[in-house]
């Protein structure tokens, strides 16, 4: 943590230290750190995708509706311990379900992982499907 530290000089006193000085040094780590572990997480599920014969599912927990006008939610994926947007394919969707989605598509590079509905929901249309 980048701080300033007063000290005088003269007397060898201290002062007490400015913590506010480095927060924007604190602020920038923290966004890299951030960033850094979603590159991460995305290059894992890319290179799991890449292995698969079949499809990578996992399941899901919805967490809350973030617009309902796109039909858009949190979810939390809870092998990957990550909260994500998903935009339901299915419609609305109850806060607490668990449904299971697969990667449709992911760029670790560009910060993007995008989940469609599982066929582990019989290989049906998965647009009105039940929630498992």
């Amino acid at each position: 943590l980048y701080t300033e530290y007063q000290v005088d000089l003269a007397s060898n006193k201290f002062h007490g230290i400015n913590y506010k000085k480095g927060l924007g040094f604190v602020n920038a780590a923290r966004m890299v750190q951030r960033k850094s572990n979603e590159y991460w997480l995305f290059e894992y599920v890319r290179r799991q995708l890449e292995k698969s014969p079949s499809e990578i599912s996992y399941e899901t927990t919805v967490l809350a509706c973030v617009n309902p006008q796109r039909d858009q939610y949190a979810i939390f994926v809870h092998e990957l311990g990550l909260e994500h947007r998903y935009i339901s394919e299915k419609g609305q969707l109850k806060i607490g379900e668990k449904i299971f989605l697969k990667v449709a598509s992911v760029s670790p590079r560009l910060g993007m992982l995008t989940f469609t509905l599982s066929s582990k929901y019989g290989g049906k249309s998965t647009k009105f499907a039940p929630a498992a």
